[in-house]
């Protein structure tokens, strides 16, 4: 469990210090693009983002959507979230 601007994000995995500091800037409503090298965990860092929004706005009053190009970047997408502790399905 880390701490994002005041919120206990209960995650199941430990992410990097750089992976947490690029996440608060979501976690405060800032738009930012995160510009890292490949299989450096931008997706990890949308999905601690998603849930700190999942846990500060509680059950049921947080939605996400991701679309991508290929059924390969969608499973990827979904690993990265069930390690955060969501459940998600490809649409």
């Amino acid at each position: 469990m880390i701490e994002i601007n005041g919120v206990k994000v209960d995650l199941k995995f430990k992410p990097h210090k750089f992976q947490i500091k690029l996440a608060q800037l979501g976690c405060q409503g800032i738009n930012n693009i995160v510009c890292v090298r490949t299989g450096s965990g931008k997706t990890l860092i949308a999905a601690m983002i998603c849930k700190y929004w999942a846990q500060k706005l509680g059950p049921g009053n947080f939605h996400a959507a991701f679309i991508v190009p290929t059924r390969y970047l969608a499973n990827q997408q979904m690993s990265a979230f069930h390690m955060a502790g969501f459940e998600v399905a490809i649409v």
